[in-house]
């Protein structure tokens, strides 16, 4: 599957993976969210915005508040998960619908 910001997404990347080759494993999405805002304020390049609060509305109606882990440069949205396991099919079908809110 091609992506769509490819080069924007390889730098995402690199910061993610620098967070977790520094920090380990071991440790709450908590503290690997703050370690990659971290991360992105030394950088200097990466505009990005934590925890902000969206309503999925129907009818112009608010149904249900979620809150993204990491929106960068406006575009992508980064779902920071911290599984005890292997990435099984109720890990993907959490992020999906999370993703689709």
């Amino acid at each position: 599957m091609e992506l769509i910001y490819k080069e924007l997404t390889e730098r995402l990347r690199n910061h993610v993976f620098a967070v977790h080759n520094e920090l380990g494993v071991g440790y709450d999405e908590e503290t690997y969210h703050q370690w990659l805002i971290r991360h992105f304020q030394e950088d200097g390049d990466i505009a990005f915005v934590s925890q902000e609060i969206k309503w999925l509305l129907h009818r112009n109606l608010p149904v249900r508040m979620f809150k993204l882990d990491l929106l960068t440069f406006d575009k992508i949205i980064l779902l920071l998960k911290c599984i005890q396991s292997d990435f099984i099919q109720p890990n993907y079908v959490q992020m999906i619908s999370e993703l689709k809110l």
